[in-house]
């Protein structure tokens, strides 16, 4: 090999290792992802000392384990929230369940990371039995949540809008609205802490909620790495363990 040879040799050497750098820095850029959270749905996503928790969180944060992203969280509405990831303002959002209107504006995971029942509550006394009894009724319901249009779409209810579960359950403590419409997992952790014994659950589930984690719709390369962690996470026992770490913490 002559000395020239050499050297071209030597250059293109360089020339590959040099891409080769550039590519794997570029694969390992870290990407800021903006997670919106509504943190008044206890014991998924809640604050606590000012510090954003839940079971949706730490899913999460192991789920993104190995990859470039970093979590930015943003607490909201939840109506704001849908309305930002729709958007592409914010990146990312959980507790989503599938509704025709959504698939259109949302990427969702292949798989839910948990299941919960929506039901009917009312206060002792009330004759209502289930939601077949509230037809013409108030009903309180959180703002944009899949049964605030479910039962939207029936067209049989009075239904009076909140923000949050909590103000939802108020409205229903104090008589001013005939029942509330909640997850059955939020709505009798929320009982528990307020101490509002005289609430319960009446009826068959008016739905089953299957809660995913959602991005923009045209963000494939963030869901490509939520199913992968999904997947990982399901298959070595990191999930039952979380599970059951977070349900025992806030049992209900």
């Amino acid at each position: 090999m002559t000395k020239k040879t050499n050297t071209l040799y030597l250059i293109f050497i360089l020339m590959v290792s040099l891409v080769a750098i550039i590519m794997v820095s570029r694969g390992m850029q870290k990407r800021e992802v903006v997670f919106v959270v509504e943190p008044g749905f206890p014991p998924f996503i809640y604050m606590e000392n000012e510090e954003i928790k839940g079971f949706d969180l730490a899913v999460l944060e192991e789920i993104l384990k190995g990859s470039n992203v970093v979590l930015k969280k943003k607490v909201m509405s939840w109506d704001q929230a849908l309305k930002e990831v729709a958007s592409g303002a914010a990146d990312l959002i959980s507790g989503l369940d599938k509704t025709d209107e959504r698939l259109e504006l949302y990427l969702y995971a292949d798989l839910p990371y948990v299941k919960d029942e929506t039901k009917v509550f009312v206060k002792k006394g009330s004759l209502v039995s289930g939601i077949d009894d509230l037809q013409g009724k108030r009903i309180a319901v959180q703002r944009s949540s899949s049964y605030h249009k479910l039962l939207e779409a029936q067209q049989k209810y009075q239904l009076v809008l909140y923000d949050l579960d909590i103000e939802v359950l108020r409205a229903l403590d104090k008589g001013t609205v005939d029942a509330a419409v909640g997850q059955i997992s939020v709505v009798l952790y929320l009982i528990k802490r307020l101490q509002m014994q005289d609430i319960r659950p009446v009826g068959e589930p008016i739905m089953i909620n299957k809660m995913y984690f959602a991005v923009n719709k045209n963000d494939k390369k963030l869901m490509e790495i939520i199913n992968q962690g999904m997947q990982r996470v399901f298959a070595d026992g990191t999930y039952d363990r979380l599970y059951d770490e977070s349900f025992e913490k806030h049992p209900i």
